[in-house]
């Protein structure tokens, strides 16, 4: 998931399994229907997949194009709460880089938002960054998956 500033992202990171349509509301902001399924957000064209995983294990491949269309089963036993996170301090720091970078993501399908309430409940909220590519003036947005220390295991 990522928190850009006070508004709520939804990325398929980590949330496979959230499938919904977003509506354009009249003031811009998204709004999440979970009872109206739709194609996950991801540049894997599973079909193409599904030709290249021909002679493996059935069931697996089965699994992995599941995964792909309908969201990847993860397996957590553990109690399910939210948390929001800072986003950190490059964030912070390269807030016009962060705005275009999200503002891209939406674009694309990846993620939707912002939203003014957490669209589900527990929602767990990862921080976002940017980190400098090779080329001057250029950056990569990341989210950092494992805070809190020791919560991603």
């Amino acid at each position: 998931m990522v928190v850009a500033f006070s508004s709520i992202l939804v990325s398929n990171v980590g949330a496979a399994r959230l499938s919904h349509d977003v509506h354009k509301l009249d003031h811009g902001k998204s709004q999440v229907n979970l009872m109206n399924p739709q194609i996950l957000p991801t540049p894997v064209i599973a079909a193409t997949l599904s030709h290249y995983l021909e002679g493996y294990d059935h069931m697996l491949r089965n699994k992995i194009i599941n995964g792909f269309t309908q969201g990847f089963k993860l397996d957590f036993a553990e109690e399910r709460k939210s948390s929001f996170a800072p986003n950190l301090l490059s964030a912070r720091e390269f807030l016009r880089v962060i705005d275009s970078k999200v503002a891209s993501e939406v674009a694309l399908g990846r993620i939707t938002g912002p939203f003014d309430t957490p669209p589900v409940d527990p929602l767990w909220v990862s921080p976002v960054g940017v980190v400098p590519k090779k080329m001057k003036g250029e950056y990569r947005m990341i989210q950092h998956l494992s805070y809190l220390e020791g919560s991603s295991e």
